[in-house]
């Protein structure tokens, strides 16, 4: 039989997966068909999203063989870990650099007053009608591009209104909302994560904001709904807050991890994919809604400097600075053989040498952190896609794996999947690389 799994050393944990895989086949990890995403888990359309079902089956695995008190998240996203570690009552700590990620994620984990939110809703919407009066909208760059002038005024005219709430929780639920009404009233086409510009017989178009508001607070409800009573149904929450502890840290982990006072039994995450710019653009995804949200209210540190341009978050991200690049090319061939080998690919195209030793350099220093949080016998499950740098496709997983091994964090086993509905044009070469992943399990 072909197998999708890869084991390293035989141990018990080796030989589960590969029971799992006689029993199931080597397509069992893709999760076809299991992929929907209910509850808090649908509440935002982020990019390069994890299978829910797929992490939860993980956590319980690894569960079964070392009992897990604490999981972290690095990279952790719209924070599906998050949403599976809290319905297994686990306490976790995600950590993102993305502002609204982290926005996402304080949402997610409550609380979940669920009756006064409709409440509080319910006055919010009976004021969406009230004239705006000579309310101007906000001024920052592109915003007449990417919106029509009355939508602009009416955009602002709800960041009114949502700040008149006086419950930081339900403000951030608002804010979430406003930002899933954004996306839907902008210039942008919603295709794509990317901001492209929609057809020109489609752009100028004057979209009613507030319609779209009322609308997508519904939405928001309901996922809030759905996610209290998974959490009921899993005794994850008492009054309206998770029973355990569960945060998100907006930041950049290189910075944050080292204050963090704990050690974790798992560290679970899917990394980003390096030069975002071109290929995952979680700046752009992110740029039109921080322009229209309080960041205050997602946290009173976030550096306003990521909304400078809509790539700045990316810049901020693993590999975006080439600050020193030629120091970070000798260090990530130091470290790891098979990205030495892979720069020799590359034929001294020194832009492609420099971006992906940017990233990589950059991740190792982030794995030594993340490693000094991982606790003696601390399992690390890794999801990875492999990409391409001018035309050469990146061994991403062998060479995280490489990075682990120097700290300590030994491979246990690699899993193979085909990912199922990629948000990603079809042309693209990017995605011809990215219908494939690994899953890297390793332990300390």
């Amino acid at each position: 039989m072909n197998f999708a799994l890869e084991t390293f050393k035989e141990e018990a944990f080796s030989r589960k997966l590969k029971d799992i895989e006689k029993e199931h086949g080597y397509d069992f990890w893709s999760f076809k068909g299991k992929s929907r995403r209910n509850g808090m888990h649908g509440l935002i359309s982020y990019p390069a999203m994890m299978v829910p079902s797929l992490q939860g089956c993980l956590i319980d695995l690894l569960n079964d063989d070392n009992p897990i008190g604490s999981i972290l998240d690095p990279f952790v996203g719209s924070g599906t870990t998050m949403i599976e570690s809290m319905t297994r009552k686990i306490d976790f700590t995600g950590v993102d650099i993305n502002p609204l990620a982290g926005l996402a994620c304080k949402v997610k984990s409550g609380v979940y007053y669920n009756k006064a939110f409709v409440r509080k809703a319910g006055d919010l919407e009976s004021k969406l009608h009230y004239k705006t009066g000579n309310l101007k909208a906000r001024s920052f760059r592109g915003v007449e591009k990417w919106f029509n002038p009355k939508t602009a005024i009416e955009l602002e005219f709800i960041c009114r209104l949502i700040r008149s709430e006086e419950s930081l929780w339900a403000r951030r639920l608002f804010w979430l909302a406003l930002a899933r009404t954004v996306r839907k009233v902008s210039n942008s086409r919603l295709s794509t994560y990317k901001l492209h510009k929609r057809p020109d017989d489609d752009l100028g178009i004057y979209r009613n904001a507030r319609s779209e508001f009322s609308s997508q607070l519904k939405i928001v409800i309901d996922s809030y709904d759905c996610q209290y009573e998974e959490f009921l149904r899993t005794e994850s929450i008492e009054r309206g807050r998770y029973i355990k502890k569960s945060e998100t840290l907006v930041g950049d982990s290189r910075n944050i991890l080292p204050s963090l006072g704990q050690e974790f039994n798992l560290v679970m995450t899917s990394p980003p994919y390096g030069d975002n710019k071109t290929t995952i653009p979680y700046g752009q995804y992110s740029y039109l809604p921080l322009h229209w949200i309080d960041l205050e209210d997602i946290d009173k540190d976030v550096d306003h400097s990521i909304l400078e341009s809509t790539y700045a978050i990316d810049s901020k991200s693993l590999g975006g600075s080439q600050q020193l690049v030629r120091d970070k090319v000798e260090h990530i061939s130091e470290v790891s053989f098979v990205a030495k080998k892979f720069i020799e690919t590359l034929n001294g195209n020194t832009s492609a040498i420099n971006r992906f030793a940017a990233f990589f350099s950059d991740m190792d220093e982030t794995i030594e952190k993340i490693a000094e949080k991982t606790s003696e016998n601390g399992y690390h499950c890794w999801t990875v896609g492999n990409r391409t740098i001018a035309g050469n496709t990146v061994p991403m997983s062998q060479i995280i794996i490489e990075l682990l091994n120097n700290q300590g964090i030994e491979p246990v086993a690699t899993i193979s999947r085909k990912i199922e509905n990629k948000k990603m044009a079809a042309r693209n070469n990017f995605s011809k690389t990215m219908d494939q992943e690994k899953i890297i399990i390793a332990q300390k």
